[in-house]
């Protein structure tokens, strides 16, 4: 069976995405954008991606952060 990169690459795909479901993370580690952004440049590097510019980071919830 070929990997992930092998059919990505046999298939000329346009580019990968990633979503992660963040709702049981400590919440110190997604409290702020220097945090959030510290997280992407860890994941980033850990699974050799290429960043096609800077993280939008945005926060659209109202109310206070708890």
């Amino acid at each position: 069976m070929s990997s992930l990169r092998e059919e990505y690459d046999e298939h000329q795909c346009w580019g990968m995405v990633v979503s992660l479901d963040l709702y049981d993370c400590h919440p110190q580690v997604i409290r702020t954008p220097e945090k959030i952004k510290s997280l992407i440049d860890g994941l980033v590097a850990e699974i050799e991606m290429t960043k096609f510019g800077e993280p939008l980071i945005q926060r659209f919830a109202e109310g206070a952060l708890e």
